[in-house]
C-alpha cells in the first residue's frame, strides 16, 4: 500500500516571492511523496500574470489583498482572514512561506494557529535594526520564531537562528533559491527586450541597468540617483541606461521629472520577468537597490553596484560578489566610471566566489522535507565561501 501523500500547502504575496518560490514548487509537484497546494495572496500593486505563464502554474486560491495596501493593519486582517479558513480547509501537514512578507508572516501565524508545522524558505536573515527594512525586520524574526524548519541561504544565517532560540536539527543550509530560478531561465531563448528597447541600440551602446525598489529609497536617494544617471550618460557616448520604473506614483513622478526625455536613457514600464532577465544578461553592469535583483547579478556574474542611504562597513563585504556604495551622487558616478574604465574592477567584483548557491536549493529544501517526514536522508548542506561572522554580541547591537 502507497504511503500517504505529504500535504503542502504554500503561500507566498509578491513577486520576488513566488521567483524563489517556484524552483521548490516544481520539484513538489514533480514528486509523487506530495501533493501540493498553492495561495497567493497578491499583497501588493503586482501583477503576476507573466510569472505564471512563464512557469507554466496556476494557483489554487487568489486572495487579491491588494486593496487597501498602504495600511499595514488593513493588510495583515486581510490576510489572516483569508489564510485561516484555507489551512482549516486543507488541513496540510506543512505549510510553506518564504521571505519576509507581511502574507509570509500571516501564513506562519495562521498554520500556528492551527497548530501546522512551519517551513520557512530563506529563514535567518537579519539586518538586527528593527525599522529597517520596515516592517520586513520584524516580520523575518517573528516567522523564525513560528517555524518549525528553517531553509537558510548560508552557515552565518544559522548562526543567527540558533542565538534565538531554534532547533539545530532542524535548520537546513540549502543556498539560496533565487539562484536555481535564475539559472532556470537566464539562457532561454529570448528576444523579448526588443519590444521596448530599439534593438539597434542594443548593439550600439554599453547597458546599465538601473532599479530603484525600496520605498526608504525614493526620497533623498533617489533625488541623487538620477542626476548622477545623467553624469554618466554625459561622460559616456557609449553607454545607455535602461531603468524599468514600478508603477508606483511616488516614486514615478520624481524620476520621470528628472530623467524623462534625457538622452540615452530609457525609462520603462515594469518588464515582465523574462524581458528583465534579457535586459540583466545583456547589461554591462547593474545599478539597483534591490536584493533581489543582486543575487540574480551575482548569479549571473555581473558586475552589480548595489546602493544604500549609508554603505556597509567594509568587513562586511567580503566574497558577497557585488559592491556596496552610498547613495550619494558623486559616489555613484565614481563607482560606476571605475566599473566602465577599468575591465579589472568588473573581474575583480565577479571573481569573488558567490555566497548564494548553486542551483540546488530547491533540491535540498524538499530533500530534507522529506527527511522531516521520515521519507529520505538528511541532505548535506551546501559549502558556500567563508562569510563575515557576527558575535552574539555583535548581533544583539
Amino acid at each position: 500500500m502507497a504511503e500517504k501523500k505529504i500535504k503542502i500547502l504554500t503561500i507566498f504575496g509578491t513577486r520576488k516571492e513566488l521567483i524563489r518560490l517556484y524552483p521548490v514548487l516544481q520539484k513538489l509537484n514533480a514528486d509523487d511523496d506530495f501533493d501540493s497546494v498553492v495561495v497567493s495572496a497578491s499583497e501588493h500593486l503586482e501583477e503576476f500574470d507573466d510569472l505564471y505563464e512563464l512557469f507554466n502554474m496556476t494557483v489554487d486560491h487568489d486572495l487579491d489583498i491588494k486593496r487597501n495596501k498602504k495600511c499595514l493593519a488593513d493588510i495583515t486582517n486581510l490576510a489572516l482572514s483569508g489564510i485561516d479558513p484555507l489551512v482549516k480547509l486543507y488541513q496540510p501537514d506543512l505549510v510553506l512561506v518564504q521571505g519576509e512578507s507581511t502574507t509570509a508572516f500571516i501564513g506562519a501565524l495562521a498554520s500556528f494557529y492551527n497548530k501546522i508545522p512551519v517551513g520557512h524558505i530563506g529563514a535567518g536573515v537579519r539586518t538586527f535594526d528593527r525599522m529597517s527594512p520596515y516592517p520586513q525586520e520584524v516580520n523575518r524574526r517573528l516567522i523564525s520564531n513560528l517555524s518549525d524548519l528553517h531553509f537558510v541561504p548560508a552557515a552565518q544565517n544559522t548562526e543567527y537562528l540558533l542565538h534565538e532560540g531554534a532547533i539545530p536539527n532542524n535548520i537546513f543550509i540549502t543556498g539560496n533559491t533565487i539562484v536555481d530560478a535564475t539559472l532556470s531561465f537566464a539562457y532561454r531563448k529570448n528576444e523579448t527586450l526588443s519590444r521596448h528597447v530599439p534593438p539597434d541600440d542594443l548593439s550600439a551602446y554599453k547597458t546599465i541597468l538601473v532599479t530603484c525598489q525600496r520605498r526608504e529609497n525614493w526620497d533623498e536617494a533617489l533625488e541623487n540617483l538620477c542626476p548622477a544617471l545623467i553624469d554618466l550618460t554625459q561622460a559616456y557616448p557609449d553607454i545607455q541606461i535602461i531603468f524599468p520604473v514600478k508603477s508606483d506614483m511616488e516614486i514615478r513622478i520624481p524620476v520621470f521629472r528628472l530623467l524623462d526625455n534625457k538622452e540615452r536613457i530609457r525609462l520603462l514600464d515594469p518588464l515582465p520577468y523574462k524581458t528583465f532577465m534579457e535586459a540583466l544578461i545583456r547589461s554591462h553592469l547593474i545599478i539597483t537597490d534591490s536584493d533581489a535583483v543582486q543575487e540574480e547579478a551575482c548569479a549571473m556574474r555581473k558586475p552589480a553596484l548595489v546602493f544604500r542611504k549609508t554603505s556597509r562597513p567594509p568587513q562586511e563585504e567580503a566574497t558577497e560578489g557585488f559592491k556596496w556604495i552610498e547613495a550619494e551622487r558623486e559616489k555613484i558616478v565614481v563607482e560606476t566610471s571605475r566599473l566602465l574604465e577599468n575591465p579589472d574592477a568588473c573581474r575583480d567584483i565577479i571573481s569573488n566566489p558567490t555566497p548564494y548557491g548553486d542551483g540546488r536549493a530547491a533540491e535540498r529544501t524538499v530533500q530534507a522535507i522529506k527527511y522531516y517526514f521520515e521519507r529520505a536522508d538528511r541532505p548535506e548542506d551546501i559549502k558556500l565561501p567563508t562569510q563575515v561572522r557576527l558575535s552574539p554580541i555583535a548581533m544583539a547591537r
